[in-house]
C-alpha cells in the first residue's frame, strides 16, 4: 500500500513538473513580455522576453520592484495599470514611451481560491512599428487633405473665375446680338477664349493628380514638362540638370519623385522671390538624388511654423521609401533641399 502511494505521489510530481516546464516553455516562446506581480509591486516570475528586455536572467528579476527595474523610478508611475488593477480588481491597459520605443501594457487580476487579489499578470508588447505606421498613415491622410485643399483653391481662383467670366461674355453676346453685331462678336470671341483657357486649366489640374506624362514618358520627361509649365507660369528661370538614364521606375516611386520636385518648385516659385531655381536629378548606383535650390529670401529652419505641410509632405514621402531629406536655408541666403531615395529596381526601358 505504501509503495502504491509512493508511486502515485512520484507520478503526480512528474506530471506537475512536466506541466510547469510546458508552461515555462510556452511563456518563453511568446514574444510579448510577461511578468507576474504581487500586491507590493514585486516580481514573482517573468518570461524570457521580459528578462531580456530588463537585461537580466529570469531568476534575477524575482523579488525586485517592477517600477525600479522597468522604469527606474522610486515609486509606481502615475499611469501604472497594475496599481489600478489592485484597486478595483479589473483589467487595465496603458501606453508608455521608453528608450525610444512605445509599449502597450495590460494587467489582469490574479486571485486566490477565495477570490482575493494576489497581484496581476502583466503583459507588455512593443508597438513602436505599429505606432509609426499609424502616425505615418495619419500624416499621409493629412497631406492628402492638404493637396485637395490646394486643388480646391486653384479651382476657385482659376477655373471658377474663368468660367464665370466666360458666362458673362456669352450673356453679353445674347444682349448685343440684336443691337450691335460688332460688340456681340467680340463678346463671343472672348467667351470662347476663356472656355479654351478653362479647358487648359482643367487638364493642368488633372495633371496634378497624376500627370499623364508619367504613364507615357517616365519621370524625366514629366519633370521637364513641369519645369517648362512652372517657368512660364511664374516667369522664373529654372535650370534642369539630369544624368538619369531613360528607364522606368516603380510607379509609386515615380509619383513620389514628381510630388517632391513639384512641391519644391512650387515653394521656390511662390515664396522665395528668387530670380532663378536649379533642379538636379542624379543617379549614383542604387540611389536617386533630388536637389532643388533657390537664391531667394530663405527662412529660419529652427523656427518653421508647425503644420508646414509642404515640407512635412516631402519628409513623409521620403520616409516611406527609406530615404533622407536635408534642408539648408537661412534668411536672405536662399534654400537648398536635397532628397536621397534608395532605388531597388528599374522596371524597364522607357518606350
Amino acid at each position: 500500500m505504501e509503495r502504491q502511494t509512493s508511486r502515485a505521489k512520484r507520478h503526480e510530481d512528474r506530471q506537475a513538473q512536466g506541466a510547469r516546464q510546458l508552461w515555462e516553455r510556452t511563456c518563453n516562446s511568446v514574444t510579448s513580455m510577461i511578468a507576474i506581480m504581487d500586491c507590493d509591486h514585486r516580481v514573482l516570475q517573468v518570461n524570457q522576453a521580459m528578462a531580456d528586455r530588463l537585461g537580466r536572467a529570469p531568476q534575477q528579476c524575482v523579488g525586485l520592484a517592477c517600477y525600479e527595474i522597468i522604469h527606474g523610478l522610486a515609486q509606481p508611475p502615475s499611469f501604472c495599470p497594475h496599481t489600478l488593477t489592485l484597486i478595483d480588481g479589473q483589467p487595465h491597459a496603458a501606453e508608455f514611451h521608453q528608450d525610444g520605443r512605445d509599449f502597450l501594457v495590460t494587467t489582469t487580476p490574479l486571485c486566490d481560491e477565495s477570490g482575493r487579489i494576489m497581484g496581476s499578470v502583466h503583459v507588455a508588447r512593443d508597438i513602436t512599428e505599429q505606432k509609426q505606421a499609424h502616425d505615418s498613415l495619419k500624416h499621409m491622410l493629412e497631406l492628402s487633405e492638404h493637396e485637395r485643399h490646394l486643388i480646391g483653391y486653384e479651382i476657385h481662383d482659376g477655373l471658377a473665375q474663368q468660367l464665370a467670366a466666360a458666362l458673362m461674355q456669352f450673356e453679353a453676346f445674347d444682349g448685343w446680338k440684336e443691337q450691335d453685331a460688332e460688340k456681340a462678336a467680340k463678346a463671343h470671341t472672348l467667351g470662347l477664349q476663356l472656355i479654351r483657357e478653362a479647358h487648359a486649366e482643367v487638364r493642368r489640374l488633372i495633371g496634378r493628380l497624376r500627370p499623364p506624362q508619367l504613364e507615357e514618358g517616365g519621370i524625366v520627361h514629366t519633370i521637364e514638362s513641369l519645369i517648362q509649365e512652372s517657368s512660364s507660369r511664374h516667369k522664373i528661370k529654372i535650370d534642369f540638370r539630369c544624368n538619369v538614364a531613360p528607364v522606368r521606375f516603380e510607379p509609386m516611386l515615380e509619383n513620389t519623385v514628381f510630388r517632391i520636385v513639384q512641391e519644391c518648385i512650387s515653394n521656390a516659385c511662390r515664396h522665395s522671390k528668387s530670380k532663378r531655381v536649379k533642379v538636379e536629378l542624379t543617379r549614383h548606383a542604387d540611389q536617386l538624388r533630388i536637389e532643388v535650390q533657390d537664391w531667394g529670401v530663405g527662412f529660419d529652419i529652427d523656427h518653421v511654423r508647425a503644420g508646414h505641410l509642404g515640407l512635412e509632405g516631402i519628409q513623409e514621402r521620403t520616409k516611406v521609401f527609406g530615404g533622407s531629406v536635408h534642408i539648408k536655408s537661412r534668411p536672405r541666403k536662399g534654400t537648398d533641399v536635397v532628397v536621397e531615395l534608395p532605388l531597388h529596381q528599374a522596371v524597364g526601358a522607357s518606350r
